[in-house]
C-alpha cells in the first residue's frame, strides 16, 4: 500500500511541476477561470481578453508548485523502506 501511495504521489508531483512550468510560459493559451455573478466559475473568453489568456499566470503556477511540494512530501513520507521491501 505504501508503494502505491508513493508512486501516485510522485507521479502527481511531476505532473503539477509540469503544469506550473506550463502556466509560466507566456504567449501560449492558458485556461483562465473567473467568477461570474450569474454563472459562477467560468472560463475567460479568449476573444474578449487575449492579454489575460496568453500571459503567464503566476497564481496558478504558484498553486501548482505548492501542490507539487505537498505531494513530494507525501511521497517522501510514504516511500518504501529498504528493510520493509525485504520483509514483503
Amino acid at each position: 500500500m505504501r508503494k502505491v501511495l508513493f508512486l501516485i504521489a510522485l507521479v502527481l508531483a511531476v505532473v503539477f511541476v509540469a503544469a506550473a512550468i506550463y502556466f509560466l510560459i507566456p504567449g501560449i493559451y492558458h485556461p483562465y477561470i473567473s467568477f461570474n455573478d450569474k454563472k459562477g466559475l467560468v472560463f475567460v473568453n479568449a476573444a474578449k481578453h487575449p492579454g489575460v489568456i496568453y500571459s503567464a499566470h503566476h497564481f496558478y503556477a504558484g498553486a501548482a508548485f505548492v501542490a507539487a511540494l505537498v505531494l513530494a512530501l507525501i511521497a517522501f513520507v510514504s516511500r518504501p523502506r529498504a528493510g520493509m521491501a525485504a520483509q514483503a
